[in-house]
Formats: C-alpha cells, structure tokens, sequence
C-alpha cells in the first residue's frame, strides 16, 4: 500500500508542477473539480483540492488519502494528515501552476514517469 500512496502523491505533484509560478488565485480551476491523473500503465488517480486548503486523493486501489496544501513563494505544498504519515515525514512542494478545467497535459514526476492529466469538470 505505501507504493500506491507514494505513486498517487508523486503523480498529484507532478500533474500540478508544470506550468511554471502563479498566484494561489490561477489555481481556482481545481475547486470543485477533479484533477485526473492517468498513469502509463492505465491506474487512474484522483485529486481533489477544496479553496480552504484541503484535499482529498482515491488512489487506483481504492484507499482515499487525506491533507492540506498550501500554495505560497511559487510553491504548491502538501501535507497527507491520513492516513497519517510516518513521523517527521516533511510536506511535498512543487511549483504552483494554473491550468483551465478541459485542459489536458502530459507529466513526468520525479522517477521519470509520465501521465495524462486533465482537470475533469465536477466530482
């Protein structure tokens, strides 16, 4: 299971740090949407961000993780507060960007693996 809670995090991560900085207010888009993110091998993750700086994420397997991001200095944070990670486990930060509910794009995260990512209208 930790697998697929590193894979759906580091896949969320990637899908949002492309487009380079932008204000918090660029990411408006993701409220009260979904943000699909399509591994290469069809394992569908997705991301759910609220503007009071919560989030929800399911994970192909079902297992729904749960935290809060913040998004400041051109970064987008986030902190899994469930199920709750190992102590002292510090918040993934990638640079903000902004994209426009439709909007599909192809990601590469930090092990060099690709996904589709589109911000699907609704939940």
């Amino acid at each position: 299971m930790k697998n697929l809670l590193t894979m759906g995090m580091a896949a969320a991560l990637a899908a949002l740090g492309l487009a380079g900085a932008a204000r918090a207010s660029d990411m408006s888009s993701v409220f009260g949407n979904t943000i699909q993110i399509t591994a290469a091998n069809g394992a569908v993750v997705k991301l759910y961000m609220d503007a009071n700086g919560s989030y929800d994420q399911k994970l192909p397997n079902g297992v729904e993780t749960r935290g809060t991001w913040t998004d400041a200095d051109g970064k987008t944070c986030f902190t899994q507060t469930s199920p709750a990670p190992p102590a002292g486990t510090p918040a993934n930060c990638v640079p903000s960007s902004s994209h426009k509910v439709g909007e599909t794009w192809t990601s590469t995260d930090g092990t060099g693996a690709t996904s589709s990512v589109t911000i699907v209208a609704g939940r």
